[in-house]
C-alpha cells in the first residue's frame, strides 16, 4: 500500500488565503505606528514654536501684555506644564515679563534650586530672586535668604556660562547684602571679561555715581536698553533729578519707584531724600511740612532696621530721622 508524501507544515502559510490577513496586519500596525510618529513630531514642533514664541515676547524691551496673557494660556493648556523643566521655566519668564515675580518663584523656584539644575536655569532662579527681593519681604531674615541664594546661584551660573547677566545680579545681590568684597570683585570680573556689555556699563555707572558730573542722558542711555531697569539704576535717575531740582518729577518717579521695588536699600534711601527735601519746601511746623516727613521717616526706619549693625550710613540715617 502506497503512503501519500507528507505536505510540509508551513505549506498553509504559503497560500495567499492565509497570507493576506497577516499581510494586511503588518501594514495596518505600520499605518498606525507611523501616524503615531507623524502626531508625536507636530506635538514637538508646536511645543518648540511655542517656546520660542514666548523667548521673543519676553525679551522685547516693551512686551505685548496681551501677547504675553496668550501664551501664558497656551502653555498651561499642555498636559506637563508643571513637571517639564523647558514648560516651567518659560512660565517663569512670562510672569517676570508680567511683573509678577512671586507666580514666577511658585512656578520655578523649586526646580532652579535643584542640584541637577543647569546653568541656564539657575541664571533664571537666581533673575526671579533678585526681582522676588525687590518686591520687598515683610521679614527681613526671608529677604536676606533670597538675595544670599541669587548670588549662590547667580555665581553658578557665571562660572558655567560667562554671562554677563549672571555677574549683574551678582553684583546686585551684593550690593543689596552690603557684602564690599562680593561687589568689587563681581564689578571686576564684569570689567575684565565684558567691559562692554549692559551689565558692566550699570555697574560702571553706579560704582562713579556723583551728582555732580553724571547726567541724566548718561542714565537714560542704559535704562533705554532694559525693558525693566534696574531699581538701582532707577534711584539713580531719582537722585539727578532731586539735584537738578526738578522737585515735582523727583517726587513723582520716587513714588513709583517705591511701589516697585520696595525692598532695595537703595530705593528707599532716594525717596527718604526725596521726601526730605520736599519737607523742607514748607515751612516749620506746617500740615504740609509734617505730611512729608511721615512719609520720609518709615524709609528712615526701614533701612536702620534692615541694615548690618557694622553699615556705616547708619549715623547718616539716624539724624536725617532727627531733623523735623
Amino acid at each position: 500500500m502506497k503512503r501519500s508524501a507528507k505536505k510540509p507544515t508551513g505549506a498553509a502559510f504559503a497560500r495567499p488565503i492565509v497570507l493576506l490577513p497577516i499581510v494586511l496586519l503588518v501594514l495596518a500596525l505600520g499605518g498606525w505606528l507611523w501616524s503615531l510618529q507623524r502626531a508625536a513630531a507636530a506635538v514637538a514642533n508646536e511645543r518648540a514654536t511655542l517656546l520660542q514664541l514666548v523667548a521673543d515676547a519676553t525679551a522685547r524691551v516693551q512686551p505685548d501684555a496681551n501677547e504675553l496673557s496668550r501664551l501664558a494660556a497656551d502653555l498651561t493648556a499642555l498636559p506637563d506644564h508643571e513637571t517639564a523643566p523647558d514648560l516651567m521655566a518659560a512660565i517663569a519668564r512670562l510672569e517676570l515679563a508680567r511683573q509678577r515675580p512671586e507666580r514666577a518663584f511658585a512656578a520655578f523656584g523649586v526646580r532652579a534650586a535643584d542640584p541637577t539644575a543647569s546653568a541656564a536655569e539657575q541664571s533664571l532662579g537666581a533673575e526671579i530672586l533678585v526681582r522676588l527681593h525687590e518686591a520687598g519681604s515683610a521679614d527681613a531674615a526671608t529677604a536676606t535668604g533670597w538675595l544670599r541664594q541669587a548670588a549662590a546661584l547667580a555665581e553658578r551660573a557665571w562660572s558655567a556660562n560667562h554671562e554677563p547677566a549672571d555677574l549683574l545680579r551678582l553684583w546686585q545681590a551684593a550690593t543689596r547684602l552690603q557684602d564690599t568684597a562680593v561687589v568689587e570683585r563681581a564689578a571686576q570680573e564684569l570689567q575684565t571679561a565684558a567691559a562692554d556689555s549692559l551689565a558692566a556699563r550699570v555697574v560702571r555707572l553706579a560704582g562713579a555715581f556723583d551728582p555732580r558730573q553724571t547726567t541724566l542722558a548718561d542714565v537714560d542711555a542704559v535704562r533705554a536698553e532694559f525693558a525693566l531697569p534696574p531699581p538701582e539704576l532707577d534711584a539713580i535717575r531719582v537722585l539727578l533729578l532731586l539735584q537738578s531740582g526738578d522737585l515735582r518729577a523727583a517726587a513723582a518717579e520716587a513714588e513709583a519707584l517705591l511701589a516697585r521695588a520696595p525692598g532695595v536699600p537703595a530705593v528707599r534711601w532716594a525717596v527718604a531724600l526725596v521726601f526730605h527735601a520736599c519737607a523742607l519746601g514748607h515751612p516749620e511746623g506746617s500740615g504740609e511740612r509734617a505730611q512729608w516727613l511721615r512719609r520720609r521717616d518709615p524709609q528712615l526706619d526701614w533701612l536702620l532696621e534692615r541694615a548690618p549693625a557694622d553699615d556705616k550710613r547708619r549715623p547718616q540715617w539716624s539724624e536725617l530721622r532727627r531733623q523735623r
